[in-house]
């Protein structure tokens, strides 16, 4: 424990110094980052390139390699995954992609333990703990970890959306949230878990549920010692103890945790409704009750009791039912004490006692969940 501490330590360090780090070994120049004393190398010191392409012109230093560039013009992909058939143009790209089915991850972080697929991801990893951020933006000063980052957060100073969905006409600033959403008009699940076998249309689903059959939890809030399974969780966490709502309606001027919280009410003011059933038409503001929606049709009902044979197509309707088996029933009666395992049933009962609801309120659910999920249980 006492060499991770140590390493992690080091690496900070490193990550902290000098604009002075970098020194050129060929020449006399300095730089603040390896990253500009890497591109300074390829750009300044590099050997002659006497390959050219005689489509765009980019030279190579071997002919293998101006072979390999020249499958980008043609869109040949000679290489097919057994396992989920998509193709590649290249072997060392179908063997980091066969990862993906089989789990492996070869390249461990030293300090937190994390693995990755591939090596360069271990690398820009590691900036997580060095603190390094290379790639300053113009605009406003903010730094970033990698190029494709900055790049993505210009474009919420220009506005620009490029990406166009064929399908439903939808705009994205960003080239993955454009394939993202493209999975909503499929119904293909191409990424399927090894371990249960449950499949998802993103892989992002897959390496997310892949952490139920693990018992690591490698970030810990420092204020409250709670730990997560990633990063992104700790840090939406520790707004809790901040109280940081940095994402701000422009329309209300409410604020948000979370970014895909404010997408979510964001379109509340727009009317948008962007994921449509194509079986009876209805649209949803969000995926999460597509998907839910989606269930009426196919029959699904994944939320199954410990106790009883009953299914359910809500996690919410399940809570419920399991009351039944627990005898839990948290709402009294403020006249006479009485107990019920549901606020709509204390409602109800509240009326025999003349005065309405007695006040009482719930939180907003969904028609479904309010009638205490009677079509979701088994018959």
């Amino acid at each position: 424990m006492r060499a991770v501490l140590k390493l992690s330590l080091e690496m900070k360090e490193e990550g902290q110094r000098s604009a002075s780090s970098y020194p050129c070994q060929n020449c006399n120049s300095v730089f603040p980052t390896s990253t500009g004393l890497q591109d300074h190398q390829k750009e300044v010191h590099s050997p002659p390139r006497p390959y050219a392409c005689h489509v765009c012109g980019k030279r190579f230093r071997r002919a293998v390699h101006l072979r390999s560039h020249a499958l980008i013009h043609s869109g040949e992909l000679p290489f097919p995954c057994p396992e989920c058939g998509r193709k590649f143009r290249h072997t060392t790209n179908l063997a980091i992609h066969r990862r993906i089915h089989s789990g492996e991850t070869p390249y461990c972080c030293k300090v937190c333990r994390k693995g990755f697929r591939q090596s360069g991801h271990l690398k820009l990893h590691e900036r997580v703990h060095t603190g390094e951020r290379p790639y300053p933006c113009p605009d406003c000063g903010k730094a970033f970890g990698r190029l494709v980052y900055l790049q993505d957060h210009r474009r919420v100073h220009t506005r620009e959306k490029p990406y166009y969905c064929e399908d439903c006409g939808r705009c994205f600033s960003r080239p993955g949230n454009l394939q993202t959403h493209r999975l909503v008009h499929s119904a293909e699940k191409r990424y399927k878990c090894a371990a249960c076998g449950k499949s998802f249309r993103h892989y992002t689903g897959l390496k997310a549920h892949r952490l139920v059959h693990t018992d690591s939890r490698p970030y810990s809030c420092k204020d409250c010692k709670k730990t997560f399974r990633g990063l992104g969780g700790l840090r939406i966490h520790e707004r809790s103890h901040t109280g940081a709502r940095p994402y701000v309606c422009a329309v209300c001027g409410k604020a948000f945790k979370e970014l895909n919280v404010l997408k979510n009410h964001g379109r509340l003011h727009s009317g948008e409704k962007p994921y449509g059933c194509e079986k009876c038409g209805k649209s949803f503001r969000q995926l999460g009750a597509y998907r839910t929606h989606q269930r009426r049709h196919t029959g699904e009902k994944p939320y199954s009791c410990s106790q009883c044979p009953k299914t359910f197509r809500h996690n919410s309707s399940l809570k419920a039912h399991v009351k039944i088996h627990t005898g839990e029933a948290p709402f009294p009666c403020p006249q006479c004490g009485r107990l019920y395992m549901h606020m709509r049933s204390l409602q109800l009962h509240s009326r025999t006692h003349g005065d309405g609801d007695g006040g009482l309120k719930e939180p907003p659910r969904n028609r479904r969940t309010a009638r205490g999920g009677a079509e979701d249980k088994n018959k």
